[in-house]
């Protein structure tokens, strides 16, 4: 964004950028190796923390580390918190989508017992076009892209998509998503 010089980010032991920056972005779980990136002494505008219903609770481990962090203002997000009396904010999904901010949407959960779990489910939503456009979401990029290639082998208009795909990539995938032209994006 304008105005920002420089930015560090730092998660999993690895760390992108300088720690002069003005931005810091860190995972909760790589919090204590950013007090040493950025020395003890540092000071935040803001601190937003996301997933902030892991913070709740006496027992939360990560409440204190990140409280240690000295800053203007903590913002804490979360979709899930299991303490709602307390919230200086709250907008709720259903707001979201009547404002048009999100999309509203149905989820199809499947659950296969036997046989191969990927045929299965590429029978089934070849048999449910009706249902896209569709969004499938895999936990490993292979896998994403080679069920992705089956449906496409089965006559389903597919594609995949993955934090490798170029942007003018994703635009056109948006554009065959909006178009119609597009039954299922792989994530």
């Amino acid at each position: 964004k304008a105005g920002v010089d420089a930015a560090l980010m730092y998660g999993g032991g690895w760390v992108v950028g300088s720690a002069s920056g003005s931005v810091v972005v860190c995972v909760s779980n790589s919090a204590k190796k950013l007090k040493e990136a950025v020395g003890v002494d540092a000071t935040f505008t803001y601190v937003f923390k996301d997933e902030a219903h892991h913070l709740e609770g006496e027992d939360s481990k990560l409440r204190p580390l990140l409280a240690s962090f000295p800053c203007e203002r903590a913002v804490e997000f979360s979709a899930t918190l299991y303490d709602g009396t307390t919230l200086d904010y709250s907008y709720s999904m259903r707001e979201a989508i009547n404002a048009g901010y999100i999309s509203d949407y149905v989820l199809h959960i499947e659950y296969f017992t036997h046989g191969d779990k990927l045929d299965s489910l590429a029978t089934l939503l070849r048999q449910n076009l009706q249902w896209g456009p569709m969004l499938v979401y895999f936990n490993n990029t292979e896998r994403c892209a080679a069920f992705g290639a089956m449906l496409q082998q089965r006559g389903v208009r597919a594609t995949h998509m993955t934090g490798n795909t170029k942007p003018d990539e994703r635009q056109t995938i948006r554009e065959r998503v909006e178009s119609g032209d597009l039954h299922v994006v792989c994530l």
